[in-house]
Order: structure tokens, then C-alpha cells, then sequence
């Protein structure tokens, strides 16, 4: 999220050799923990298939083959890596800390510098597929294929509120502690919003033709992707969340979106999408009542899975066969960095 990235300082963190042997400490085997200095968070023919920025600086990614790995891109390198059991679907970090969410039905809490975990969210009965924390991180909020979304303590570990709708499938959650909202996508296609609180359910906009895939909050704006193939679908729709309406639909991409995300400046936001492309749109220009985009890049990198906004003028994408991407924003338009 853009606050994150803005209006906090990361702490100074052990140097790799401090790191390596409080990893070695534990005796932990190289594939469950590892520092690994490489210029490239993962290598060619890797699915990274969630990403999220701290500071600028600090990336946490994770992967289908379970792997979750901590980049610092101040440094080039990447300093450490975790393992769940299964595909990681969302990651959150904040300062040195760490959160991943897995196909494997836990959330597991890390911290820099240190291999093992040092707490587990247990209660989903099926995969952790949504994930969210507050700006203090001192809560997360969670969603799952148990149709159910979860409030959790992350000093104690504890789920304090739970609410189960059924047919909820949960794609993904999005926190706006100004508002007190969870705004949460599903497979039923009824996107929700739930009060930050108590977890009790505010509105329920209407069923849409599409499966939303990925939800963000801007003020009172909240965006969200949908499925499709072949130009069918493959939507991007801007909601007012004060006036409880869909405020604009915008069609580009000519296969799933998979994902999308606001900018810092909260005038733009990045989307990626199945067709290969990443697109960016502009809040402020308008053409026949519409929101414009502005510039499309093609990465040709197959089918794409996440983005995450790294700074003022960068974005990090996660590609289904090319490991992450870095991508540029110069004078409007996206290029290669």
C-alpha cells in the first residue's frame, strides 16, 4: 500500500553474514532458509505469483512452488528466503516483519535475519487466498476458500472476529483504516465490504458478470480486476465506497486481469493482465466520461500474475515463466528499467 511506502523508515537490519549465521544457528537446511546474493528476486521459469514493497527499498515475493524471499534493492540482493508447504498467494511486509499467506491453509509470521517462523494464523480450513494487515501491523485480515474472512491479534495469534457468507470464495482483501473497510473480492461476484472493526458485513454491491480477482483502495475510490478470455471480461472497475456505486468500467486488456494497484501519487494505478501486458491509467484525464489509459507495455513474459508499485516511478510484476520484472514510469509512459 502507498502509506507503507511513504510514511515509514525501514530499520537497520544484520548484515548477511550476521544473517547467515543465525541461520546456520538453527541448523536449518539450505531449501527451508537461505541468503542467497543475486540481482534477480527469482530466476527464469519461476512463477512469482505475489509481491509487496516496504520503504521503497525492501520487496517480499512469493512463489507457486512455496517459497517466500526478501529482496533489498538498495543492495541488489536477495537476503533471505522461507518455505511453506504449498503456493504462496499473498505476502505483506512491514519494517523486518513478514507475513505469508499459502495453499497450505496457514499464514506464517517471519522476520528478517531470523530462519525460523515466528508464529503461525491457524483456523482456515481450506487455502489462505487473501491477506491484509492494518497500517500499525499490529492485525491481519485474511480470506479463504473456506468462504470465510478472519481478524487476527498478531501479537497473540489469536482470530478475535470471524464471518463466513456462503459461496465466499475470497480472491482478495484490501484495508482502508481511514474508513474502517475491508473491501473484499469473491468468486461468488459480490464484491463486500466488511467494517474493519468487528468484521460485520456493511454492503454487498450487486453480483457481477465476472469473478473479481483483485481489489485496492484509494480514499473513497476502490478498484477491482475481473476474468474473461478473448476480449470477454477482462475489466477493470473504479466503485465509489462513500456513495456505495460503480463509477466507471474500463476495458483495454483482452484477457484476465490479474491484478491492479493504486500509485503513491493516488492519481494513477497499474494494472497486469493474462494478455501479457501492464497497462497505466490516469484518475485525472477523462475522455467521454471515462478514465484513460495512458500507456501499455508488453512484456511478453506469458501470462502475468501481480503488481506492486516500488517507489515514486517504478513497479515490480510478477510473471507466470519470467521470475519479477522491473518496469519503469517515465513521463507517463511504462518502459523497461
Amino acid at each position: 500500500m502507498g502509506k507503507r511506502l511513504s510514511k515509514n523508515r525501514r530499520r537497520d537490519r544484520p548484515s548477511t553474514q550476521k544473517n547467515k549465521r543465525i541461520i546456520e544457528s538453527y541448523g536449518y537446511r539450505q531449501e527451508d532458509s537461505e541468503l542467497v546474493p543475486h540481482s534477480t528476486v527469482h530466476q527464469q521459469n519461476t512463477s512469482v505469483t505475489c509481491i509487496d514493497v516496504w520503504d521503497g527499498n525492501l520487496c517480499v515475493s512469493g512463489t507457486c512452488n512455496g517459497t517466500v524471499s526478501l529482496q533489498d534493492f538498495s543492495e541488489n540482493i536477495v537476503t533471505q528466503t522461507w518455505r511453506h508447504e504449498k503456493e504462496i498467494t499473498k505476502v505483506r511486509i512491514h519494517d523486518t516483519r513478514i507475513l505469508s499467506a499459502s495453499r497450505d491453509k496457514t499464514i506464517k509470521i517471519w522476520k528478517s535475519g531470523i530462519a525460523v517462523e515466528q508464529g503461525q494464523l491457524l483456523g482456515h480450513t481450506l487455502a489462505v487466498t487473501a491477506l491484509d494487515c492494518n497500517e500499525e501491523f499490529s492485525q491481519a485480515y485474511s480470506g479463504s476458500r473456506d468462504n470465510s474472512v478472519r481478524l487476527w491479534d498478531l501479537a497473540t495469534g489469536v482470530c478475535t472476529e470471524e464471518n463466513k457468507v456462503s459461496r465466499n470464495l475470497v480472491t482478495d482483501i484490501c484495508i482502508s483504516s481511514e474508513h474502517n473497510l475491508v473491501f473484499q473480492t469473491s468468486e461468488d461476484r459480490a464484491i463486500k465490504l466488511w467494517d474493519s472493526r468487528d468484521l460485520q458485513m456493511v454492503y454487498s454491491f450487486p453480483t457481477q458478470s465476472q469473478i473479481q480477482t483483485s481489489c485496492d483502495i484509494s480514499g473513497n475510490l476502490g478498484i477491482t480486476s475481473n476474468n474473461g478470455f478473448d476480449g470477454r471480461g477482462c475489466e477493470i472497475c473504479v466503485w465509489d465506497l462513500r456513495e456505495r456505486k460503480l463509477v466507471w468500467t474500463l476495458r483495454g486488456h483482452t484477457e484476465s486481469v490479474t491484478d491492479c494497484k493504486f500509485l503513491s501519487d493516488n492519481c494513477h494505478f497499474v494494472s497486469c493482465s493474462h494478455d501479457g501486458t501492464v497497462k497505466l491509467w490516469d484518475l485525472q484525464e477523462h475522455t467521454n466520461g471515462s478514465m484513460q489509459m495512458i500507456s501499455t507495455l508488453p512484456v511478453n513474459c506469458g501470462n502475468l500474475l501481480c503488481i506492486a508499485p516500488l517507489g515514486k516511478s517504478n513497479i515490480l510484476c510478477g510473471s507466470c515463466d519470467n521470475g519479477m520484472l522491473t518496469i519503469s514510469i517515465e513521463n507517463d509512459k511504462l518502459c523497461f528499467g
